[in-house]
C-alpha cells in the first residue's frame, strides 16, 4: 500500500499522484492496539515511524531498546550461520 503525503491511500501497483509517498506493509488492527496498549512493538516499520515515537522517551526508551535488540539478535544469527556453514 502507497501512504501519499495528502493522507490517500493508494494500491501497491499504482503510485501517488504527487511526490512524497511511502509503499509499506498495513499492521493488522490488534498489533495497532498491542503497540498503543502495551508499548509492544511487532514488526516496526521505521520508514514511517517518527523519530521522536521511536526513541520513547516517555517509556525509558523502550521501543529504540527493543530495536536496537532485534538488530544485535539478527546480526548474531547471522554470525552462527557463517560458522556452521563454513
Amino acid at each position: 500500500m502507497w501512504f501519499c503525503p495528502d493522507k490517500s491511500r493508494v494500491p501497491p501497483k499504482q503510485r501517488c499522484p504527487e511526490k512524497g509517498g511511502v509503499q509499506r506493509a498495513i499492521y493488522k488492527a490488534w498489533v495497532d492496539t498491542l503497540a498503543v496498549r502495551n508499548h509492544i512493538y511487532l514488526g516496526q516499520i521505521l520508514a514511517i515511524t517518527d523519530f521522536d515515537q521511536f526513541l520513547h522517551r516517555l517509556n525509558n526508551f523502550s521501543r529504540m531498546n527493543k530495536t536496537y535488540l532485534r538488530i544485535n539478535i539478527f546480526v548474531h544469527r547471522i554470525k552462527v550461520l557463517k560458522l556452521l556453514f563454513q
